[in-house]
């Protein structure tokens, strides 16, 4: 998307903070301690949002994973960047930018289960099928491609302080 390209706001800066300070208090409440896992590179500005404002010790590790080529998905799922902290007998939290179908979220979930985790649970920012998070901030009900906030187009616009949808 280039800046002439007609963009939509579809949730501004304001929406998205109080959004996750609501999802931080929920997670809080219900966990005593966390290890975060991060799916780079699209949940970046979410993960760091999120972990300043949930209250109780939490530990950080990023992955990568790849499912897209040129915005479409691939239908198979690749990990790049592979967990580094030991989850055996801990509580996880799985953070994403997006839930299109809920394949990679559910194959992440498959495989860190091998660990051995106390429980695994997941947040989106945003999800737009019926394989939601454990912790959704916005569901998103059209098919637009959406950026900013962490969210890309072919690797641009993940600057952008809201949300925005291609018109």
């Amino acid at each position: 998307m280039n800046i002439e390209t007609p963009m939509k706001v579809l949730y501004t800066e304001e929406q998205i903070a109080q959004r996750v300070v609501e999802l931080a208090l929920e997670i809080s409440a219900k966990h005593k301690e966390l290890v975060i896992i991060g799916v780079l590179n699209g949940s970046f500005m979410f993960v760091s949002d999120l972990m300043k404002r949930i209250s109780i010790p939490c530990q950080l590790d990023f992955i990568r994973v790849k499912s897209y080529v040129d915005n479409k998905s691939s239908g198979e799922i690749v990990l790049t960047k592979p967990l580094e902290l030991d989850i055996e007998g801990k509580d996880v939290l799985i953070i994403d930018d997006i839930i299109d179908s809920g394949l990679t979220m559910t194959w992440l979930i498959t495989e860190f289960a091998t660990l051995k985790p106390r429980k695994i649970v997941s947040a989106a920012l945003l999800s737009r099928s019926s394989a939601r998070a454990t912790y959704t901030g916005f569901v998103v009900d059209s098919d637009a491609w959406v950026i900013g906030y962490g969210l890309d187009n072919n690797g641009y616009s993940r600057n952008l302080p809201a949300i925005y949808a291609k018109l």
